[in-house]
């Protein structure tokens, strides 16, 4: 019973990655069904994180987010950290489907503090994950992305999961990033005051009479965070209004 398992798991991989949803879906669930009455957490729960992979591809949001966080659930339970890793990057392509990039990169570290990526994928499960990560940091820039990352990879997969927008936000203010290595030219521009690349990038638009709504749209985050960034600005160029940050921005070439 153990191989017809095992055989159907690695059929629904194969029908993934060859885009065949619906026979992956159809043997995920019949390998499950087995697995459950037979009383195999391990496989259950491998099945269930998988399914939870077709049903993202297949666009299923909903489901997707039940099976993974059923894996989830069992995985812990069991201690099982490879499964537990594959559920958080799992869940880290969802976040990044509905455009939370900040948790997304949160995620993909915790999972990484579970798994041996290198080790633990099959080479064309480990392009996905490349692919994946290159599409989180080309959305939130290099800076945010790596502080993200590594602040997912220093915490639980429960306080990861638990983490809020705001919280996200207040722990990236004081990450400490690397600094560039000797000889090397840092990759991004000093600003004034210590402004960060991303609060350039708000100021500059603001300062163009963007709304805090539109300048969220154009940097696909949330408007909670750009106020989150304005209030920064404010704090760190000393003004209290948009007009003064206008200015500020027109007088350093910012705008």
């Amino acid at each position: 019973m153990f191989l017809i398992v095992w055989s159907l798991t690695t059929l629904v991989e194969i029908a993934r990655f060859q885009g065949d949803y619906a026979s992956a879906m159809a043997w995920g669930n019949q390998g499950l069904a087995i697995a459950r009455d037979k009383g195999n957490r391990q496989a259950v729960t491998r099945l269930l994180c998988i399914l939870g992979d077709v049903a993202q591809n297949q666009g299923n949001v909903a489901q997707a987010s039940t099976h993974y966080y059923e894996s989830l659930s069992l995985a812990l339970q069991a201690k099982d950290k490879k499964n537990t890793g594959w559920c958080l990057l799992g869940l880290a392509r969802l976040a990044s489907a509905e455009g939370q990039f900040w948790k997304a990169a949160l995620l993909a570290g915790a999972a990484e503090a579970q798994l041996d990526v290198n080790r633990d994928m099959e080479p064309v499960v480990h392009e996905e994950y490349k692919r994946d990560l290159i599409a989180i940091r080309t959305r939130l820039g290099d800076e945010v992305f790596a502080g993200a990352r590594a602040e997912g990879h220093s915490m639980t997969p429960e306080k990861a999961l638990a983490v809020s927008e705001e919280t996200i936000i207040s722990i990236l203010a004081s990450v400490e990033l690397p600094s560039t290595p000797p000889g090397e030219q840092p990759s991004t521009p000093a600003y004034p005051d210590d402004l960060t690349v991303r609060e350039v990038e708000v100021l500059r638009l603001m300062a163009q009479g963007q709304t805090n709504v539109q300048i969220a749209e154009q940097l696909v985050i949330s408007p909670r965070t750009v106020n989150s960034h304005l209030t920064s600005i404010y704090k760190k160029i000393q003004v209290t209004s948009r007009s003064a940050a206008t200015r500020y921005a027109i007088e350093h070439q910012l705008a």
